[in-house]
């Protein structure tokens, strides 16, 4: 996730995972693709979002759409994992 700090947040939003989710907010299994929460923070929004099971994090997005940040929202990082 941490070379997503940079770009651009909506470049990394798929509809389908049909070309592959590996680089995408989205785990495979999140079929809703939708956000727990999102959050203003200053100018800028923080997008929460379920990986898988209780695998959560967040994206701290500026005002012109650049991710700025990420981090983990779980305690139990053990269900974290990239396919």
């Amino acid at each position: 996730m941490n070379g997503f700090v940079g770009t651009r947040f909506h470049d990394h939003i798929y509809q389908d995972c049909s070309r592959g989710c590996g680089d995408s907010y989205w785990s495979p299994v999140n079929r809703d693709k939708v956000y727990d929460r999102v959050v203003k923070e200053g100018d800028s929004q923080r997008y929460f979002i379920t990986w898988i099971r209780d695998c959560r994090y967040s994206v701290l997005v500026s005002g012109e759409g650049i991710v700025q940040s990420w981090r983990y929202e779980t305690e139990d990082r053990g269900s974290c994992y990239i396919f």
